[in-house]
């Protein structure tokens, strides 16, 4: 099954979703936070440099 988002202004498709398993989420959420903890540690010009 997927998710579709809509724009409600046009009725215009964005986006379709998959859903993800129990086991897929997690995964993804420990990725999520593995990453977090990598990026806290870095310094503001690093991080400014990578978004501009």
């Amino acid at each position: 099954m997927s998710l579709v988002s809509i724009n409600p202004a046009t009725g215009e498709k964005i986006r379709e979703y998959q859903e993800t398993s129990q086991e897929e989420t997690e995964v993804m959420l420990q990725q999520a936070q593995d990453d977090f903890l990598r990026w806290r540690e870095t310094t503001f010009e690093h991080r400014r440099d990578l978004l501009l």
